[in-house]
């Protein structure tokens, strides 16, 4: 055993998970002795005015132990996914040169703005950050045991945005992330705008020099991208047979925008209604693209982290005629179970 290793279980180790959106700060925070949970803390700050108190708490526990790791849900939107590893192949999609990139299962690139990071560094200096983790790092932890099987649409709700991806037996085919306040006309200008990321490791030591990514095996081009963390020990989210299994079978009808959103009988412009249409946006985009076999898609997971109502399922299930299982995530709980996966590796 290295001595650091010996050193290390002398302490506690602290994981801190945060998640941000426009009206609070969520933190979840775990005192690990061991392998064994000690101690579990979860608050709220207020966005506006609550920022200090939100690291004066974090560093009230991490000030017990020299291991400690802080983690971010990145709340960009300049973050995606392009469905190949291949340098060459990936001029066709964007272009990459302002962004830090990571290649998934050697079948996708995963990518998020350097600018963005670098400010998300700026912000957190003062409790430092040492991983940052997509919404779909997230979701493809959350539906682990889902996305190897079958082909289905993997949605996560957030309160200010929706995040979406299609996978087929483990291989993405499709991601996009939409902000709720878009205007509906500019949802999907860009379909680059995907969005499908594991994690970025930040250097805690030099956040002065910008981001280090030594330790994740950075790359100067995509093609050496292969040597990613292993994410296949995350830690289990529990059975997602939990989902309502006997939603009767649905014969695969193709999408008419126009009928599919003049049924729904609603009072105004509601936030469920909002998250239907940039889903049924979303496949559209989907099955137009001549990249894809657009065979229909019959089931929708959908990872609530912002209290969706029933009237999302039912505009889901009456106008698309999907299979909906919804079941409801804490997110700062997620982001702190990745980065305790993360961090086995970066000790």
């Amino acid at each position: 055993m290295r001595l650091s290793k010996v050193i290390e279980s002398l302490y506690l180790k602290v994981f801190v998970g945060i998640v941000v959106s426009a009206e609070k700060y969520d933190v979840v925070i775990e005192i690990l002795k061991g392998s064994d949970v000690k101690e579990r803390l979860m608050k709220s700050f207020s966005s506006s005015s609550g920022k200090g108190e939100m690291q004066s708490f974090i560093e009230t526990y991490t000030s017990e132990s020299p291991f400690y790791y802080i983690a971010l849900l990145n709340p960009m939107a300049d973050q995606g996914a392009i469905p190949t590893c291949s340098s060459k192949r990936s001029e066709d999609f964007l272009d990459l040169s302002t962004s830090i990139t990571l290649c998934q299962d050697k079948q996708w690139t995963l990518y998020a703005a350097k600018p963005d990071l670098d400010q998300l560094r700026r912000e957190y200096k003062k409790t430092g950050l040492d991983f940052i983790f997509s919404p779909f790092s997230v979701m493809q932890r959350f539906f682990k045991d889902k996305i190897t099987s079958g082909l289905s649409l993997f949605v996560l709700a957030q309160p200010e945005s929706i995040s979406l991806t299609i996978f087929q037996e483990g291989l993405l085919l499709f991601a996009q992330q939409v902000k709720m306040e878009a205007e509906e006309e500019d949802l999907f200008d860009d379909q680059n705008d995907d969005n499908i990321s594991l994690s970025f490791e930040l250097d805690a030591d030099g956040l002065e020099e910008g981001i280090d990514l030594d330790d994740i095996n950075a790359i100067d081009d995509l093609e050496g991208l292969d040597d990613l963390n292993d994410i296949e020990d995350l830690d289990a989210v529990g059975d997602l047979e939990s989902f309502e299994e006997d939603i009767p079978e649905m014969a695969p009808v193709a999408i008419d925008k126009e009928e599919a959103t003049e049924e729904p009988s609603i009072e105004g412009f509601n936030e469920d209604f909002k998250r239907f249409q940039i889903i049924q946006n979303s496949l559209n985009s989907y099955y137009s693209d001549g990249k894809f076999d657009q065979q229909f898609i019959e089931s929708v997971y959908v990872a609530d982290g912002c209290g969706v109502t029933d009237d999302l399922k039912h505009y889901l299930e009456e106008e698309l005629f999907m299979k909906v299982y919804i079941r409801r995530i804490d997110l700062a709980a997620e982001v702190v179970d990745l980065a305790k996966a993360e961090a086995k590796y970066a000790i």
